[in-house]
């Protein structure tokens, strides 16, 4: 998973997601790290445009998420457990594929947060005929 920003002079930003849940059909609740992202957390201003792209290891089944950021708060320990989780599955999934164990491991999770997102708009983006499309 990953998410896309844009500063005000519209320059992209990319972030690395641990993990994410539905909240209800509106919205999506994600995790990102704020020590390794800090041109991210800039971007995010109320209402600030922003994309979550998410991709199944073994199949390549895709989706982006387009709407707007609500807010931003400090993970509990129910959201660092589900970021374990998540990194955990994630860790099988890519060691299926042949990449080394651990290997999603190797990178700062210091400073989770949970990043609320009103969704507006989602797309197919898993590469067959049809990818683009809005669903």
């Amino acid at each position: 998973m990953a998410m896309a920003t844009r500063d005000a002079n519209l320059k992209p930003d990319f972030c690395r997601v641990l993990g994410a849940q539905v909240v209800d059909q509106d919205h999506l609740r994600f995790f990102i790290d704020k020590k390794s992202n800090p041109t991210s957390f800039k971007n995010l201003q109320p209402s600030a445009p922003i994309a979550l792209t998410t991709t199944r290891a073994d199949n390549f089944e895709s989706y982006q998420f387009k709407g707007n950021f609500v807010k931003l708060t400090e993970c509990n320990e129910q959201d660092n457990q589900a970021i374990q989780t998540y990194l955990h599955g994630f860790n099988e999934a890519v060691v299926a594929l042949g990449l080394g164990d651990r290997l999603v491991y190797n990178y700062p999770h210091t400073t989770p947060y949970a990043l609320l997102m009103e969704v507006k708009e989602i797309f197919e983006q898993t590469p067959k005929p049809g990818t683009g499309n809005k669903l």
